[in-house]
């Protein structure tokens, strides 16, 4: 045949030999409940669509039914079996044919020590140290781009500036009659841009080389979106790790 990856045999006694070779990105809904000891099973289904069972019917073949390259490799799940079967469907219209497979998935519990759980525990001990006062931060949101717009920003956007001295912020905000910083507070400088609605509980990250740490969440600021002398004012993420690491659920090990 001219058609690319399509084999056709017709034997004497007028049986045909078809073979078809398809590239398939497929998708799987995985059950996350018990991640990162999970395994998960991913069903792939090939059934007729126009044929029924009176002119087509797809078998398995009993002796190799599926060959699987054993030089595959996931990197964050191993295949540990699988499994075919018949799942000829019924419908309204007749019967359908169809065959089913079963991948079994099970989590390289390796793989997510190493690139999941320690990077993190290292991120946690380095924020540990939370004299962040002078060094640059940044802090990204989707707010306003000023109290008169009714809308927010389509686009994530950023701003970096230096951070302000928790003592020189509670003073700075002394002038205002309600809102006051406190020591648990983390404040940024707002001389070039300023926060605005929309950006509440947006997250601050300081960097050093390629390892960044997020240090606050957004907290207040000036309530009309520009510097009026406030720096923006940050819940200061190492004051409540404590309490962060109490509700976090250990990892355990089966």
């Amino acid at each position: 045949m001219t058609i690319p990856n399509h084999y056709v045999w017709l034997y004497k006694d007028f049986s045909i030999l078809y073979m078809v070779k398809l590239t398939l990105t497929l998708s799987c809904a995985m059950n996350f409940a018990i991640y990162p000891h999970d395994t998960q099973e991913c069903k792939l289904q090939m059934e007729s669509l126009s044929h029924t069972t009176d002119d087509l019917v797809f078998q398995w073949d009993r002796s190799v039914p599926l060959v699987v390259d054993e030089h595959i490799e996931l990197p964050q799940q191993m295949i540990v079996s699988n499994t075919t079967s018949d799942c000829t469907q019924v419908y309204s219209t007749g019967n359908f044919t169809c065959l089913e497979i079963v991948f079994r998935l099970k989590r390289r519990l390796g793989h997510y020590l190493f690139h999941t759980y320690i990077p993190t525990c290292l991120i946690v001990i380095m924020s540990v140290n939370d004299q962040f006062e002078g060094q640059n931060a940044t802090l990204t949101g989707w707010g306003r781009y000023s109290v008169e717009s009714y809308k927010t920003s389509p686009v994530l956007k950023e701003y970096t500036a230096p951070l302000v001295d928790i003592d020189e912020c509670i003073e700075a905000w002394e002038k205002h009659p309600v809102l006051t910083p406190l020591i648990s507070n983390v404040c940024l400088n707002v001389t070039w841009a300023a926060p605005c609605h929309g950006d509440s509980g947006s997250p601050l990250v300081s960097c050093s080389g390629l390892q960044c740490t997020q240090i606050g969440v957004m907290s207040f600021g000036s309530p009309i979106c520009k510097d009026e002398g406030f720096p923006e004012v940050f819940t200061r993420v190492t004051h409540f790790k404590p309490w962060i690491d109490m509700v976090l659920s250990p990892l355990r090990y089966v």
